[in-house]
């Protein structure tokens, strides 16, 4: 048989192969034996496919100002085997993803992989395997694709993966970045659980406190931040009073500067309402704090007690006017103190009105006044501002004094009720604590049985 060309063939009885036949000859019938692909590798007469490379770049944090130092670091390693092997890094595909590997499915990735299989791409310059799979599932796609050829090379600054090596390699290299990853949520998980046996918050601290970035590590608590502590302090009093709301407390914010506590390149911006609406009710101010949905006891120093967190979430609670009711005339009549207060001249009950007004720097004041009602009668006594009532009354009260027998009756009620509160939040305290154990007991044991199998 004698081939003429790769695509046409002479049929020719043939005998069996004396001693003194050329090779050339038999490597000829060899070829014709042999599929078309392979005897076109052996003729070379087609040339093989193109290098069509990719830079595939990943980072497990989502966060934009850590991402792009990381990116630029991989793409920087990777920039010199890329020319080293005749590439523009500017003229290859890339793609530069900020998601976790732990789990399947990143969108880059897949997409990535989409083209590779296509025939699209069939070299990936990477910084190294964990960039490219830490799960079994992206590991076994990157495998299947090596072995079949759809993958030329996998290239770090480290090494080279081929098609041709033993693909155990890279299975235990993406068995050990999973391992990995579940021995890092176990220390995690083992971390949280001492910090709460301790009372500290393993989070960021909220506005007027501050983490503690120097004590031993594992040991870190929560500090009072020494320059918004006292100023936080004093919205909750305002608060307390009933006579702010949050959207006010949060001009007054902004009128003492308060600003986010800077770290590194984050903060150091004016607080916004939303954070404050929150602050309002966030139980970490009264010395609790909650982790999930469960609610611990913290060590750091608390700004309110319960009792006055919780008058504040009643406050808060309370529904707001309509906006078709928020136009009130320039003198509103409320009455004042339920009608406890009489007038001294004619026994008729006192009343308050609320007048509103805007000065040229556009400010809204707020005017308090009381005054007689005169229902029993004409009355010459004329208005009197809230402020000055409140100093007459202070007068007043500084000359009436209790018996003993009521004073000391009074006390001992204060005592218990005190006593009784304590006791309760004791009493919750406790069945949280040992709802926590009941579910780290839980996760032992079905750690401990995923181990063993």
């Amino acid at each position: 048989m004698i081939v003429d060309n790769p695509g046409t063939t002479k049929h020719s009885t043939t005998t069996k192969h004396s001693t003194t036949t050329k090779h050339p000859t038999a490597l000829m019938v060899r070829t014709n034996r042999t599929r078309p692909a392979t005897r076109a590798k052996f003729n070379k007469d087609v040339p093989p496919a193109p290098d069509r490379p990719v830079l595939y770049a990943r980072k497990s944090s989502e966060a934009d100002d850590q991402q792009a130092a990381s990116h630029e670091r991989q793409v920087r390693d990777l920039a010199t085997i890329i020319a080293q092997d005749g590439f523009q890094i500017d003229e290859i595909a890339s793609y530069q993803e900020s998601k976790s590997a732990k789990d399947p499915g990143r969108p880059l990735f897949n997409e990535m992989m989409d083209r590779i299989e296509a025939g699209e791409l069939n070299i990936i310059y990477t910084h190294e395997i964990s960039r490219l799979c830490r799960n079994m599932i992206d590991g076994g796609r990157i495998i299947h694709a090596l072995q079949k050829g759809k993958i030329r090379r996998v290239v770090t600054p480290y090494r080279m993966y081929l098609p041709e090596d033993n693909t155990i390699i890279i299975a235990i290299e993406a068995c050990v970045s999973t391992e990995e990853i579940r021995n890092l949520i176990r220390r995690m998980e083992s971390s949280v659980a001492n910090k709460h046996a301790k009372g500290q918050f393993p989070g960021k601290a909220p506005i007027g406190y501050m983490n503690d970035l120097f004590g031993i590590k594992g040991d870190r608590s929560i500090l009072p931040d020494p320059e918004r502590f006292e100023t936080v302090q004093r919205l909750w009093q305002k608060m307390l009073t009933g006579a702010y709301t949050a959207k006010q407390l949060y001009r007054e914010a902004g009128a003492m500067g308060l600003t986010y506590r800077r770290y590194g390149k984050v903060g150091g911006g004016p607080v916004t309402y939303s954070a404050i609406h929150a602050m309002f009710c966030n139980p970490f101010y009264c010395g609790l704090y909650q982790w999930g949905s469960e609610i611990h006891q913290g060590s750091h120093v608390p700004m309110v007690t319960v009792a006055e967190f919780e008058r504040v979430q009643k406050l808060i609670a309370k529904p707001s006017a309509p906006k078709a009711h928020l136009r009130r005339p320039a003198a509103e009549v409320v009455p004042y103190m339920g009608g406890l207060v009489a007038c001294g001249t004619c026994g008729s009950s006192i009343t308050a009105e609320t007048h509103i007004k805007t000065n040229k720097a556009g400010e809204v004041r707020h005017f308090v006044y009381l005054r007689c009602t005169k229902k029993k009668g004409p009355c010459p006594e004329r208005y009197l501002s809230l402020t000055e009532f409140e100093k007459q009354a202070a007068e007043f009260l500084e000359t009436l004094t209790l018996p003993d027998a009521i004073s000391d009756w009074v006390l001992r009620q204060l005592r218990e009720e005190n006593s009784a509160e304590q006791k309760a939040q004791h009493q919750i305290l406790k069945q949280l604590q040992d709802s926590q154990q009941r579910n780290q007991g839980a996760r032992k044991r079905m750690t401990d049985m995923l181990i063993a199998g």
